[in-house]
């Protein structure tokens, strides 16, 4: 159990850091480790940060691209209206000068 807990949570980083160790050979090995495992720690919480905030940027840059569509939607759907309402007071003349001309020649 142990063993797996030890593989789990420091496997990677463990070797990677013992690697470095045996590639630099410091004067102080287990100084040098510490450091690395210091630093190693915190580039891999900076690395989640940065891994957040671009999953953030690409959900915003996704919601913005859905506004612009939705208003240029709105947009056409407004020109359409415009189109319908002024083809319907076209209409409403004719069928107006058309009743207008049958009554004088039924009367």
């Amino acid at each position: 159990m142990d063993s797996e807990y030890l593989n789990k949570h420091l496997g990677k980083c463990l070797a990677e850091g013992l690697a470095e160790v045996v590639e630099r050979k410091p004067v102080d090995p287990i100084l040098y480790l510490a450091h690395w495992l210091y630093k190693y720690n915190s580039n891999t919480l900076y690395e989640k940060k940065v891994s957040h905030c671009k999953a953030s940027l690409a959900l915003l840059d996704q919601d913005q691209e859905k506004s612009s569509q939705e208003a240029s939607d709105q947009e056409n759907l407004t020109e359409e209206e415009q189109i319908i309402s002024n083809a319907s007071k076209g209409t409403e003349k004719v069928l107006s000068h058309f009743l207008l001309l049958t009554q004088k020649y039924l009367i």
